[in-house]
């Protein structure tokens, strides 16, 4: 009798597990300033010594939508629209490696290309590396 009882409470858990599937939580993407406040403040800085200081407010308001998994060990670059189509780009003069911030047909920007720049690549990593499932933040 306990044996019929243990195995149909089995057998109603696993009914309303397929009744009521585990949902993911999706996280927004999180803001450029909290993940790399100091590139954030060399791109302004950059912008404005190039003249294009318009892009500094959209530049401020972005949020870093995926990483680049291009594989180089020398890539840094990271998506800030959820498309990526450029149609134009601002190639800052960085004092290390490069930094060219890519604009899709709109001027919107959609794309960082950050390259040679070992200190953003570890900052990213580490950002990541935290938040996934068996990071340090859990």
């Amino acid at each position: 009798m306990r044996r019929t009882i243990a195995i149909r409470q089995v057998v109603r858990y696993r009914l309303t597990a397929m009744r009521f599937p585990l949902r993911c939580i999706v996280m927004p993407a999180p803001m450029l300033n909290d993940v790399l406040p100091d590139l954030l403040e060399e791109m302004a800085y950059l912008l404005k010594q190039q003249g294009a200081d318009p892009l500094e407010p959209k530049l401020r308001a972005l949020r870093i939508e995926s990483v680049c998994d291009c594989g180089d060990e020398n890539c840094a670059s990271f998506a800030t629209a959820p498309e990526v189509k450029v149609a134009n780009y601002v190639e800052l003069q960085s004092i290390e490696g490069q930094v060219i911030i890519d604009l899709n047909a709109a001027d919107e920007i959609c794309f960082i290309e950050v390259l040679g720049r070992p200190d953003i690549k570890y900052l990213l990593e580490e950002y990541y590396d935290a938040q996934s499932p068996g990071g340090s933040n859990s």
